[in-house]
């Protein structure tokens, strides 16, 4: 086939190609990569494909290219992931070498503090039950530990996280708070 009949046939097959590569949603740059790449594909095809009707011809086309974007989509992830993970390779040893700063170490000292405060203030009965859930223990093994149907769990672990939040803020109950006060 001579190469002015395979660009004829080439653009007459776009069309379908570009159809193909936006059924995949490639930003501009790998949409163009990937037409080539399809393009480049078809051409030792083509005297086959010229035989074959021509929504086969379309559809062979449009195959061809959902595959090709894909195939450029995949390839850039790894790209991506490669240089992430050269980058991460990279700041490694500047992370290794940092040390936290006495300012850092005040501030996790003055959060354990506040946390422990926090946790004083709850009932036996929500501490014992956030620790639970601290302890990687499922909603069900909670339930059946405490002869409750699943969703009173669920209810309660709301109330003890709510609880838990407001002895973090320094309230004692929802009437100390502004957002929440009654008008």
């Amino acid at each position: 086939m001579p190469s002015s009949e395979r660009s004829t046939f080439i653009e007459e097959l776009s069309p379908a190609i570009r159809r193909g590569i936006q059924r995949v949603r490639l930003q501009p740059h790998e949409a163009e990569d990937a037409f080539q790449q399809t393009a480049i594909k078809l051409l030792p095809h083509l005297e086959r494909l010229a035989t074959l009707p021509e929504k086969e011809r379309l559809a062979y086309a449009y195959i061809a290219a959902m595959r090709e974007s894909m195939a450029v989509r995949n390839s850039g992830r790894k790209r991506l992931a490669t240089s992430l993970d050269d980058a991460a390779a990279k700041n490694d040893g500047r992370l290794a070498d940092r040390r936290p700063s006495p300012e850092t170490w005040l501030r996790l000292a003055t959060d354990a503090k506040r946390a422990e405060a926090a946790m004083m203030r709850l009932t036996t009965h929500d501490k014992q039950m956030l620790e639970d859930v601290e302890q990687g223990a499922s909603g069900d093994e909670i339930a059946q530990k405490l002869g409750v149907p699943r969703r009173n769990v669920v209810y309660r672990l709301r109330v003890a996280r709510d609880a838990l939040r407001r002895a973090w803020d320094g309230r004692t109950s929802w009437f100390n708070s502004e957002r929440s006060r009654p008008r």
